[in-house]
């Protein structure tokens, strides 16, 4: 909800493109110290709704953002869930990903 609500407010008054980043994994972090790949889905998918111009998903190695993809793929009953949330841009993101991993 906070995600959603700093999104929401920032496109309401800044007149440039509005990214929104979200590391999935920085430096120094392990896999048991970051949010879990759902979480990352369900607020990305949330902050798309606000009508943001893009989400650029981070991390300090390209495995990592392999890893995340692969983990998003294979949830599908996370993205099921997800379909009713709004942001079908990222959900269509998620789909492109089977292609990839």
């Amino acid at each position: 909800w906070y995600w959603e609500s700093i999104a929401r407010g920032f496109k309401s008054f800044l007149r440039k493109p509005v990214l929104v980043n979200f590391y999935v994994r920085g430096p120094g972090e392990t896999w048991d110290t970051v949010a879990p790949t759902k979480q990352i889905m369900t607020v990305a998918t949330r902050v798309a709704r606000t009508g943001i111009d893009g989400i650029i998903f981070l991390a300090e190695k390209a495995d990592y953002i392999r890893e995340f993809q692969k983990n998003a793929v294979a949830d599908k009953e996370m993205r099921q869930f997800l379909t009713d949330h709004g942001g079908d841009e990222v959900l269509e993101l998620f789909n492109r990903w089977e292609k990839l991993v």
